[in-house]
């Protein structure tokens, strides 16, 4: 596999991106007809997401304490992808 940020997001080389769940936990998320897995490594929650589900998948929003709306996926850096690849330590 490899990878290159383009426009600031971390693209593999089947044109998917990469965005992290907020939590270092396994959360799956249904977008559509897909089904995407965050797997947990190097305490990293990562998917890979098709390039047309990013925008929807970005919007995704939780209620959290005393009502506020949080984001709770957000496109992840090159080095941190790296490291959840076991690229690097």
């Amino acid at each position: 596999m490899e990878i290159q940020t383009i426009d600031g997001r971390v693209v593999n080389d089947k044109g998917q991106v990469a965005v992290k769940y907020f939590q270092p936990m396994s959360q799956t998320l249904k977008m559509r007809s897909r089904t995407y897995v965050f797997q947990v490594k190097k305490s990293l929650s990562i998917a890979w997401i098709e390039p047309e589900d990013v925008e929807e998948v970005l919007s995704v929003t939780k209620v959290c304490c005393g009502g506020n709306r949080n984001k709770v996926y957000r496109l992840e850096h090159e080095m941190h992808v790296k490291r959840w690849l076991n690229w690097i330590e």
